[in-house]
């Protein structure tokens, strides 16, 4: 039997190895749809503004979330467009020291908590949350507790950019980091159900569920900027004909 390091290595390797989307086919400038601070609404229902409580847009744009008082998901942003399904996401993102995010796609129905339903590309200081020690499904670039990122991602240090690229098309995903696919899976292979089957989504049936939703910036009480959001939705693939 494998030790647990290099079972994670071989499954994130078996996972990542062959990308489809490759990096250079480069789409259209126009197929592009800027996200800026005006496409998100706050998600905390339970008070009646707070966008401004928990985040601040800087003079170019940028979303910058300050560091919390230990709170979480109290300033989630979600995008205002719902209908994300397949799709490709790019942005910059840089943390604070010991800060935890996240971004969120396909959350379903705009729901108050997005992890309930939506999946997740976690946004994290590797180095300085004890999340991240301890399980490296939980570092950056993973599909949040189910698939590690490949051990070959390069993250930048604190306080530096970081460029993500999400692909999403049916049930392919893809993530990306700073120009390396660092996560590829498909949601019906016997691989991808069997990583689920250990997480602690094993018992969440909302999870993937919906094939299109929102959008999301996670508020984990520490401190990350997110700038150059943008999106270009992918053409559903053709129904496969009958025999």
């Amino acid at each position: 039997m494998l030790p647990r390091t290099a079972a994670l290595a071989a499954l994130s390797y078996l996972l990542t190895a062959g990308c489809a989307f490759a990096q250079d086919a480069a789409p259209k400038e126009k197929d592009w749809t800027p996200l800026p601070a005006a496409a998100w609404h706050w998600n905390n229902h339970k008070k009646a503004d707070g966008f401004a409580k928990v985040w601040t847009v800087e003079a170019d744009g940028t979303l910058h979330h300050a560091p919390g008082d230990g709170s979480w998901h109290q300033g989630d942003l979600i995008s205002d467009d719902g209908t994300y399904g397949n799709f490709e996401l790019e942005l910059e993102w840089k943390v604070g020291k010991t800060a935890n995010s996240g971004i969120f796609y396909r959350i379903k129905d705009n729901q108050h908590m997005p992890w309930e339903s939506g999946f997740e590309h976690q946004i994290l200081d590797d180095l300085g949350f004890k999340d991240g020690k301890a399980d490296p499904k939980h570092r950056t670039g993973a599909f949040y507790s189910v698939i590690a990122a490949s051990d070959q991602k390069e993250l930048k240090p604190v306080g530096e950019w970081n460029k993500t690229r999400i692909v999403a098309d049916g049930k392919h995903i893809e993530h990306w980091l700073n120009g390396k696919c660092i996560v590829k899976l498909d949601l019906d292979s016997p691989e991808y159900k069997a990583a689920l089957a250990k997480s602690e989504w094993r018992s969440n049936t909302a999870k993937g569920a919906a094939p299109n939703g929102f959008l999301g910036l996670q508020d984990h009480g520490g401190e990350v900027w997110y700038k150059n959001i943008r999106v270009r939705k992918l053409e559903a693939a053709p129904a496969a004909k009958a025999p």
